[in-house]
C-alpha cells in the first residue's frame, strides 16, 4: 500500500498591509542579499555602456536639452504685427522615477511650477465697422501660477496583477 502524498492548495496572493509589513520584515531580514543583487543588477545593465551609470543620468538631461533647443530656438515663431501679446507659458517640472524588485514595486513622484502670461481669450463683441453684426477679437485675460506635487505607484503582488519577468541575464 503507497502513502498518499500530501494535497497543497496554492492560493492567489492577498493584498492586505498585513502581507506588506511581513514581506518588508522579510526583506529586511536579508537586505544583505538584496544589496548584492540590486548591486549586480545595476552593474549588468550598463556594463554594454560606454558611460555604464552615468548614461541613466546623462540621457534624460541630454533628451531635455534637445527638446529645450528644439522648441525654445529653432520654432521660434516671431509674433510682429499681432494686435496682442502672445501666451507663454514657462514650465518647470522635476521629478524621479524609481523601479524596485523586478519592477513589480514602481514609485513616480514629480513637483512641478507653470507660469502662464498673457492668457487669451476669443471674446464676441459688435464690429466697428458694421454696426448690428458681431464680430470675435482674441485679447489678453490674465496670468496665472500653478504649483504642485504629483505621486504615483504601482505594485504589481502576483503576475495575474502586473507584469512580472524572471530575472535574466
Amino acid at each position: 500500500m503507497s502513502s498518499a502524498r500530501p494535497i497543497r492548495i496554492i492560493r492567489p496572493v492577498s493584498f492586505s498591509p498585513f502581507d506588506i509589513v511581513r514581506g518588508l520584515r522579510e526583506l529586511w531580514q536579508y537586505r544583505d542579499l538584496f544589496l548584492t543583487l540590486t548591486v549586480h543588477r545595476i552593474k549588468v545593465r550598463y556594463k554594454q555602456s560606454v558611460l555604464g551609470l552615468a548614461w541613466a543620468i546623462l540621457q534624460p538631461l541630454s533628451l531635455m536639452l534637445i527638446y529645450t533647443v528644439i522648441f525654445s530656438v529653432i520654432a521660434k515663431v516671431p509674433s510682429e504685427g499681432v494686435p496682442f501679446r502672445p501666451e507663454t507659458v514657462t514650465n518647470n517640472e522635476a521629478g524621479a522615477k524609481l523601479d524596485l524588485f523586478e519592477r513589480r514595486l514602481r514609485l513616480n513622484a514629480a513637483v512641478f511650477k507653470d507660469d502662464y502670461k498673457d492668457i487669451q481669450r476669443t471674446v464676441t463683441v459688435t464690429c466697428p465697422d458694421a454696426p448690428g453684426t458681431l464680430c470675435t477679437r482674441i485679447e489678453n485675460a490674465a496670468t496665472a501660477t500653478i504649483k504642485g506635487f504629483e505621486a504615483e505607484g504601482r505594485l504589481a503582488v502576483g503576475e495575474a496583477f502586473g507584469e512580472c519577468h524572471p530575472l535574466r541575464e
